[in-house]
């Protein structure tokens, strides 16, 4: 390895490394609105409308793990099969 190519190899390691910092900021941001905005529907709706809202959150991600699930099983049958 030429100087050329350790000056390549140190700039990339530094992008990476910028570009991390760059999507955890961007994460914790999304993190904080989120928050936010759940905070003021909370306050925005009565509680009733509220648990209806969370049982329906609770039952669509229920689903979605039953999906994960089977999708996973399918392909470790597959695997096996192979």
């Amino acid at each position: 390895m030429n100087a050329l190519d350790a000056e390549i190899a140190a700039a990339r390691a530094a992008s990476r490394k910028r570009l991390a910092n760059l999507r955890e900021k961007q994460r914790r941001d999304r993190a904080r609105i989120d928050a936010r905005v759940l905070a003021i529907l909370r306050s925005m709706l009565r509680p009733a409308d509220l648990a209806a809202v969370e049982a329906e959150a609770r039952a669509q991600l229920g689903t979605e793990a039953a999906e994960r699930s089977r999708r996973a099983r399918a392909a470790r049958q597959r695997r096996a099969g192979s």
